[in-house]
């Protein structure tokens, strides 16, 4: 189930807090607890549904809010990012994958290209051998008007763009998660909670030592 970790770290916060689950619910700006067990995949009977389409950025923050942990460990919980995004093999021992995925998540905000959605849609339309954005979306048979809000800053991105999030950053042969940070769908604020920036390694372990019942 995508993001399993999640919903369980949702409902160890509600044992915790000792709230209804309708309140919960609405604390993560779902309608009530059905909503919140349908997005996840949870409801019984119900048809099939991808979480991603359904965590916009206002349901991450109010998600981050509720469980008191930063953005970015939310979603990661959500199944946000893959060691594939930071070019790490699936299948290295995790303490030796956690550590190389922080390193890299550490460079890319701190490099010049992170919140830069411009220059990345600007590479975007080079790689494709394009003379314009229209041109380079022509080609690739991607949405024209969603990307130039992309690089204008006028649309963000979402959960439910990671699939095309990746298939820029392949057109780009760039890194994924640079390609995320660049755009804006993780930002430096996601790394901060209360006031205090949390070292992105911790935020790993703990996303990663969550288990669903």
């Amino acid at each position: 189930m995508l993001g399993e970790r999640l919903y369980q770290k949702i409902l160890d916060r509600q044992d915790e807090t000792k709230l209804d689950a309708d309140a919960v619910a609405q604390k993560c700006l779902f309608a009530d607890e059905e909503e919140l067990a349908f997005c996840f995949g949870d409801l019984p009977g119900a048809a099939p549904t991808n979480l991603h389409e359904h965590l916009t950025r206002r349901r991450l923050l109010a998600i981050a809010k509720f469980v008191k942990l930063p953005v970015f460990t939310i979603f990661v919980l959500a199944d946000g990012m893959h060691p594939a995004d930071v070019f790490i093999p699936e299948d290295l021992p995790r303490d030796e994958a956690l550590g190389l995925i922080a390193s890299a998540v550490t460079d890319i905000m701190r490099s010049p290209i992170a919140g830069a959605s411009h220059f990345i849609i600007e590479q975007y339309v080079k790689a494709s051998f394009a003379r314009s954005l229209n041109e380079a979306c022509v080609k690739n048979h991607q949405n024209y008007h969603l990307l130039l809000g992309w690089r204008n800053g006028t649309i963000p991105p979402e959960l439910k763009h990671l699939a095309l999030i990746r298939e820029l950053a392949s057109v780009c042969e760039m890194m994924p998660t640079l390609v995320m940070a660049g755009l804006g769908l993780i930002r430096e604020a996601d790394f901060t909670h209360e006031g205090r920036k949390w070292d992105v390694r911790l935020q790993l372990e703990i996303a990663t030592t969550v288990k669903p019942w």
